[in-house]
């Protein structure tokens, strides 16, 4: 049990949020190490009485009173123990953890050679300045105005896609050489860009705050990173969906700049070579990006929806309970989910097992065999290519052991 009252931490971060059913959850967040942690509001009625002089028994007390909930001094204990791990408590074991944190590095161990040579990361930088300036001048991006326009010029761009299908085809063909590969790299790098932007940009347009922004080489492929976990600050559901969303939406726009411009230049110019390019890149990238059962914007825009966090986790971890009491007859923590939580489980897990298991499996034998086919081994080396970069949030949550409540894009 704790010696004296615990006191929680005066500069947390606290947003409150109402729930579509009404009931309220509180994000807390800490401005030292970005740590985020989602509580109900019989947990943070606990925190907010961690004020250094009531003890652990007045606090039982009081919240036996409030809730009509039982409770004892251990379970508040346990409770205690979570805070001080996540240093959210205001004392002197905290201020330690948090000098230590401070010293430590994003990427802990040390990588053998070839890890290094496959995973290469230039040092995170601090976009907030840089978007601060941005900002003042990019706003009308974000008025009802430009989003009309930009969807007019996305619909005109995808019949102009439909009725030119043959034709980009032959395109896509024509670029597959050592030049366009050096025209596909660079396009993907600069659409990766624009998304990462975008994601930042509307977390800053609504008020968070965006002080992480990194570039990978994922197996020798682009990838940025963008952190807006700020989004679950917000209040207003709408506002955390437009995070998860800018990037593919601007995806969308820049694949139909990039076909009207193919379409009005001259076959095999850079230009329109670039335009292709990006039009591939941009289409394939939106239909996993927009995909709920891949663990990217459609994934978060889905849980966001549903309010929800770690939704995969979850489900994983109520498919594994519910194969406990199936076939071991073992207590679980089933009973404890609602009847909404439960059929969201359900059924996501079924549909992310089948998706996985037989969808992507049947799409990956058509590309690898379509690749290799045509190009051999230089085929097999874009087509694992191509693999690294739709996978690479996998790929850097099994690098970086990162967890989902943390939104990096």
């Amino acid at each position: 049990m704790s010696e004296k009252p615990p006191k929680i931490r005066n500069d947390l971060i606290i947003k409150e949020t109402i729930r579509q059913d009404g009931s309220k959850y509180f994000v807390i967040k800490d401005p030292i190490t970005y740590a985020f942690f989602k509580v109900g509001e019989p947990e943070y009625f606990i925190i907010s009485s961690f004020d250094g002089h009531k003890t652990i028994s007045q606090i039982v007390e009081v919240f036996k009173s409030k809730f009509n909930l039982d409770i004892d001094e251990n379970s508040v204990d346990g409770f205690i123990r979570q805070l001080q791990e996540l240093c959210f408590l205001d004392n002197d074991l905290t201020c330690q953890e948090l000098l230590k944190k401070q010293r430590t590095v994003s990427w802990d161990g040390k990588p053998s050679f070839l890890g290094k040579l496959l995973f290469i990361k230039l040092k995170a930088v601090n976009p907030g300045p840089l978007f601060d300036r941005l900002i003042k001048h990019l706003r009308f991006f974000f008025t009802r105005g430009f989003v009309r326009v930009a969807i007019a010029l996305i619909l005109l761009g995808s019949l102009v896609m439909l009725y030119n299908g043959r034709e980009i085809g032959e395109s896509l063909i024509r670029l597959i050489s050592f030049q366009g590969i050096i025209i596909i790299y660079l396009s993907m790098t600069v659409v990766i860009v624009f998304h990462e932007f975008a994601h930042g940009l509307t977390c800053k347009f609504y008020g968070g705050e965006v002080r992480d922004l990194g570039f990978l080489l994922l197996y020798f492929q682009p990838a940025f990173y963008c952190n807006v976990s700020d989004a679950w600050l917000f209040g207003d559901k709408y506002k955390r969906l437009w995070v998860s969303f800018a990037g593919g939406f601007i995806q969308f726009l820049m694949g139909a700049l990039a076909v009207l411009v193919w379409r009005v230049t001259a076959a095999d110019t850079l230009i329109n070579q670039f335009s292709i390019a990006i039009l591939s890149f941009s289409g394939i990238a939106a239909l996993f990006n927009f995909n709920p059962l891949l663990r990217y914007d459609g994934y978060y825009m889905l849980s966001d929806y549903l309010e929800i966090p770690n939704l995969r986790q979850r489900a994983g971890r109520y498919w594994k309970n519910r194969f406990k009491q199936i076939f071991l007859s073992a207590e679980t923590e089933i009973k404890d989910l609602s009847e909404r939580e439960k059929r969201i489980y359900f059924y996501y897990g079924i549909l992310s097992f089948i998706y996985i298991t037989f969808v992507l499996g049947y799409f990956f034998l058509l590309a690898a065999h379509f690749f290799v086919s045509r190009l051999g081994g230089t085929g097999f080396v874009i087509f694992v290519a191509i693999m690294v970069f739709l996978f690479r949030n996998i790929i850097m949550d099994t690098i970086q052991g990162t967890g989902e409540f943390v939104k990096t894009r």
